[in-house]
């Protein structure tokens, strides 16, 4: 009888870091059905269901499958890193996994530079999780080094893990071209209070960090007009709503794609958020992860 191969130890953590046997399959190049495969043959390796599977709905790791895939973590690691020290020159096999987790906002302008680090670093797979995690998600993938490096937005440091701050995103209030306010010249907190604004979806840090900067504005009780991660839908509603977002403003020679919509004149402070990085403890010791982190770090310096 076979016995269990790397390959599918290999699909198995990537269906889990992706969040679906179809996300898997596109990732790879195979079709769901190998995938399935694959899997399945695992399974019966080891005698454990890995997924609970119900129709219409996606494969959510079961228990068992999660202590399988940190002992899967460990055995490709190891595997890894002994192909990178004994054949540092070849150029088939595994590649070297990277796991980067950060909304897609924070990485709107930094695609270039990911390129060129797969192209000084041909041997390793760089992997980038964009879904909303909140920050205990976020600190728990980071302590079962799930993910090696996160970037995260927070009024202040979260506390909940080791960050370091990389630098600072401002916000502004925005509302569509026909919202009552769009044309005062001074806009206070209590204006604003008879109006709905939008929000983020539930499970994202950045819904966390955007509802402390409401609740420092004096914002904190207004009432919730849409909630969503849709970009489009936002400002969509902006657009055809009286409501108000908080939304990243950029840099002064940065223009967000904001569609029209107009940043209110406010006369209260608007906290600005931090974005912050941090390491797994295998992130931290490794020289090619510090080498990302350092390249985001600089892009982040000339904004």
């Amino acid at each position: 009888m076979a016995g269990i191969t790397l390959r599918q130890l290999e699909i198995f953590v990537q269906i889990v870091d992706l969040g679906s046997f179809r996300r898997c399959g596109e990732e790879i190049g195979i079709s769901q059905v190998a995938i399935t495969d694959h899997i399945q043959g695992l399974e019966r390796q080891i005698g454990i269901s890995l997924f609970d599977r119900k129709p219409g709905a996606a494969a959510r790791v079961t228990a068992m499958g999660e202590k399988v895939y940190l002992r899967a973590m460990r055995i490709l690691s190891e595997v890894n890193a002994l192909e990178w020290e004994c054949t540092p020159d070849r150029q088939g096999g595994p590649k070297r996994r990277i796991t980067l987790a950060s909304q897609g906002f924070v990485l709107r302008d930094l695609y270039e530079e990911f390129d060129l680090f797969r192209a000084d670093h041909p041997r390793v797979s760089l992997a980038i999780r964009l879904e909303p995690l909140g920050y205990g998600a976020i600190r728990d993938l980071l302590q079962e080094n799930r993910i090696d490096l996160a970037y995260i937005m927070s009024v202040d440091d979260p506390g909940l893990f080791p960050s370091h701050f990389v630098s600072y995103e401002h916000l502004a209030v925005y509302v569509g071209p026909d919202h009552p306010l769009a044309g005062e010249t001074s806009v206070t907190a209590a204006d604003l209070r008879p109006y709905r604004t939008i929000r983020l979806g539930p499970n994202g840090h950045l819904r966390a960090a955007v509802d402390e900067v409401l609740l420092r504005c004096g914002l904190g009780m207004v009432g919730t007009g849409l909630e969503t991660d849709d970009y489009g839908l936002i400002l969509n509603t902006l657009q055809r709503t009286p409501c108000f977002a908080v939304m990243l403003k950029g840099q002064p020679d940065e223009a967000l794609p904001h569609g029209g919509l107009v940043p209110l004149p406010v006369s209260f402070p608007v906290p600005p958020l931090q974005l912050r990085e941090a390491f797994s403890a295998i992130g931290a010791r490794d020289s090619t992860v510090l080498n990302l982190a350092q390249r985001i770090r600089e892009r982040q310096e000339m904004r």
